[in-house]
């Protein structure tokens, strides 16, 4: 077992419900019996950040460990998505990463320390908007992995969690011909070992990666028969054009 003994954490996610799930089975509830565990609601953008990063900072310090985890999902396709469900997506589960990086982000430069977990998606069809926004989120992490680097924080660590459907409750009947619904549990015990090791990528299960690479290799005939053989399936909303 791999486990992270934070002396305080702060949990953002649009469902409080959610989010304490989340962190207990991640087995940290010494932080709640301790009471610091502290969870917001807020709407997640630049200057909230920046206030929460000052409290964090006036209440533990300077922050060692920023995971980028709050996420939202609507199970429908395109058309049936509307307009302010796609914005609510890539404001959550893209610019959010944007705010709480740059408000976190000027002490671990200073002090040349840190770590940056992105929270992706192992998602790779269907909900375009919602992939659409998991996927620019990997471009997020490997745009700034690139620029530290550039800068010289060395010191600064970076890495993305890729989960294929995890058992949280986020959509619903979630199922896979091949392969398993993950746990909490488990994804984030490789997510705590990912970030001690300091991998670029987590993929969960690892083999997500080899799916992905055969996207390269393979004929799109061959990936498209791979697909179909792992029937994932999930309760989505489908053929309601929105008009909103």
């Amino acid at each position: 077992m791999v486990r992270l003994a934070p002396s305080s954490l702060y949990v953002h996610s649009p469902n409080c419900d959610y989010a304490e799930h989340t962190v207990s089975v991640g087995n940290v509830w010494k932080a709640v019996n301790t009471g610091a565990l502290h969870f917001f609601n807020n709407k997640l953008h630049a200057p909230f950040c920046f206030f929460i990063a000052q409290k964090v900072k006036k209440d533990v310090g300077d922050v060692s460990i920023l995971v980028n985890n709050a996420g939202v999902i609507t199970a429908a396709d395109l058309l049936s998505t509307q307009d302010h469900q796609i914005e609510k997506m890539f404001e959550v589960n893209t610019l959010a990463h944007f705010w709480t990086t740059r408000a976190f982000l000027p002490a671990m430069m200073s002090n040349n320390h840190g770590h940056i977990v992105t929270v992706a998606s192992g998602a790779g069809s269907f909900m375009v908007a919602y992939c659409s926004s998991k996927f620019a989120a990997v471009g997020f992490h490997k745009a700034l992995t690139e620029e530290l680097s550039t800068l010289g924080k060395d010191g600064i660590k970076t890495t993305c969690l890729s989960p294929v459907f995890i058992n949280t409750g986020f959509i619903k009947n979630p199922s896979t011909r091949l392969g398993k619904i993950l746990e909490v549990e488990e994804v984030v015990e490789a997510l705590m070992e990912g970030i001690l090791t300091n991998q670029k990528m987590v993929f969960v299960p690892p083999h997500l990666s080899i799916a992905l690479l055969s996207e390269m290799l393979f004929p799109e005939r061959a990936v498209a028969l791979l697909k179909k053989l792992t029937n994932a399936k999930f309760d989505a909303v489908v053929g309601q054009r929105s008009t909103q």
